[in-house]
C-alpha cells in the first residue's frame, strides 16, 4: 500500500513539474523531469589524438597504420583504454610535462605493443567534422606531435 502511494505521489509530482511549471518557466527542458534534446546537438568539429604505426618488430608496414584502423590480425588490445592512454600521452607532450608523458608513454606502449619487441610510431592531433568522419573518414587536419620508438627487446620476460 505504501509503495502505491509513493508511486502515485511521484507521478503527480512529475506531471506537475514537467507540464504545469515548465511552460510558466518558459524553458524547453527541466532535467530530469522533462527533456527532448538529449544528445541532439553533437559538436560539429572534434579534435582527438591518435597514433600511426610505421614499424612492428623492425618490419616496416606496407602503409603506416592508424591505431583505430588496425586489422584484427594484430595482437588484441584493450582499445578503449588505449584511446584514453593515447590522449593522455599526447596532451602531456603538448603541455610540456615530461614526467607525466614518460609515465603515459610507458603505460600506452605496454598496452598497445604488448607482444611486440619494437615499434616506431607517430602521435597525431586530428581534427574532423563529426558527420563527415563518421560517413567517410574525412579528416580536416592532422598535425604531428612527435615520432617515437618502443623498444622492449632488453626487458626480462
Amino acid at each position: 500500500m505504501n509503495l502505491k502511494i509513493t508511486a502515485l505521489l511521484f507521478a503527480i509530482f512529475h506531471v506537475a513539474i514537467s507540464h504545469i511549471a515548465l511552460p510558466k518557466m518558459n524553458k524547453q527542458d527541466l532535467f530530469p523531469f522533462f527533456t527532448w534534446d538529449l544528445f541532439s546537438y553533437p559538436e560539429e568539429n572534434v579534435t582527438f589524438y591518435q597514433i600511426k604505426i610505421h614499424t612492428l618488430n623492425e618490419n616496416p608496414l606496407a602503409q603506416p597504420l592508424l591505431f583505430r584502423d588496425r586489422p584484427k590480425s594484430l595482437k588484441p588490445v584493450n582499445s578503449r583504454v588505449a584511446l584514453f592512454q593515447i590522449t593522455d600521452f599526447a596532451q602531456s607532450i603538448q603541455n610540456s610535462e615530461p614526467s607525466k608523458s614518460n609515465l603515459f608513454k610507458y603505460e600506452m606502449e605496454r598496452n598497445i605493443f604488448n607482444g611486440y619487441q619494437k615499434a616506431k610510431y607517430q602521435v597525431l592531433k586530428t581534427e574532423v567534422n563529426s558527420k563527415d568522419y563518421l560517413l567517410s573518414k574525412k579528416i580536416i587536419s592532422s598535425t604531428t606531435i612527435g615520432f617515437f620508438q618502443y623498444d622492449n627487446s632488453n626487458s626480462k620476460k
